[in-house]
């Protein structure tokens, strides 16, 4: 048994009593045969009890000692010693037994008095704590709210307008596509992971056919991981292999074909023509290179049900790019190694659906 000071006197009055019934009984037994201190105590308090032999005033200590031991904030040990002092003092006059129960009052008093003022201040000082806990945990809970209201991105209302592609720039919210994809519209939506991202427009330009836009949430950030693909600005052969990533529906879709002419409709020069599947949907599309550059960005079509496709070169990005000094668009390949089924799921997170309302 692990007994405080205090624990043993109580668990010596309390056997001295006969107060300690079963495993308690034996268990303190088993404690008096190692704990000479223990031993030491109980005699002493029998010593005290033998002094008290008028059977009267034994069972008035015992008594005042039970109302005693019960409050609470009350060590046995100061009250018995004082009792002791005032029974050794008065026990030889006639009235041993009224000294006996005018001290054991005035020790219960004092230890009821002491005791609810401390039990008063204790449950002051709980409740002072409850309430501080209380409002502590309002403000994070304001706090949290808050931290939610302003990242929780406000979702769009109603059936979009019309749909496209657009892939990330910069981690931190930045994308690009078709100007014509958002053109004349204010509700800007980019779709990562299902959910609506409503971005606004940094920067369009309708003749190079392309827009910047930048998701609004208060540190937004796409992936902690950098962008895996690269952007190769020095142009790209006719016949050389390329694939798109695109949403002509609610999901991503994969296609792939060549280049087949170094310019596009009307032999204009910032475009490329492409041998490529392509449908509604997947303009602002990147076109990736084997090595997973993006060496294009897919704009429009020849006609339904013909697969020739026209994708502006991505040196015309570099130019619309070219005047917007506070951000840092050069990327690096993370993926040139890596097989085409690598790097497309290396690329599903960072090419994305953009709808308008």
């Amino acid at each position: 048994m692990n007994m405080s000071n205090e624990q043993m006197h109580e668990w010596v009055e309390l056997y001295n009593l006969d107060l300690l019934e079963g495993d308690d009984k034996i268990a303190f037994e088993q404690e008096l045969t190692t704990n000479m201190e223990l031993r030491k105590m109980l005699s002493e308090h029998k010593a005290f009890l033998r002094l008290v032999n008028h059977k009267t005033s034994k069972e008035l200590v015992h008594n005042q000692l039970n109302m005693i031991r019960n409050q609470k904030h009350t060590t046995v040990r100061r009250i018995a010693d004082e009792m002791q002092v005032h029974v050794n003092k008065y026990w030889k006059t006639a009235s041993v037994a009224a000294s006996v129960a005018l001290v054991a009052s005035l020790l219960t008093f004092q230890a009821v008095k002491n005791g609810y003022e401390k039990q008063i201040n204790t449950q002051n000082e709980l409740l002072r704590r409850v309430v501080t806990k209380v409002n502590n945990n309002e403000k994070k809970l304001n706090t949290l709210n808050q931290s939610i209201e302003e990242n929780t991105p406000e979702q769009p209302t109603g059936t979009s307008k019309q749909a496209g592609t657009c892939f990330v720039l910069k981690n931190n919210g930045y994308v690009i596509t078709n100007a014509h994809v958002i053109e004349g519209f204010e509700d800007i939506y980019v779709f990562a992971n299902n959910i609506g991202h409503k971005a606004s427009v940094v920067k369009i330009d309708p003749n190079s056919d392309l827009a910047l836009l930048k998701i609004n949430e208060k540190d937004f950030t796409f992936s902690k991981a950098p962008l895996p693909y690269g952007i190769n600005y020095k142009g790209n052969d006719m016949s050389e292999k390329v694939y798109t990533l695109g949403f002509p529906k609610s999901s991503i879709v994969y296609n792939e074909g060549y280049i087949s002419s170094s310019t596009g409709r009307d032999d204009d020069s910032s475009r490329y023509e492409l041998e490529l599947p392509s449908s509604p949907g997947v303009s602002g599309s990147p076109v990736f290179d084997d090595k997973g550059n993006v060496v294009a960005i897919i704009n429009s079509k020849e006609s339904i049900g013909n697969s020739t496709t026209y994708a502006l070169k991505s040196t015309e990005l570099k130019k619309f790019l070219s005047d917007i000094d506070s951000v840092n668009f050069a990327t690096m390949n993370q993926v040139s190694s890596l097989k085409r089924q690598q790097q497309v799921k290396a690329f599903e997170n960072f090419v994305l659906e953009v709808k308008v309302y």
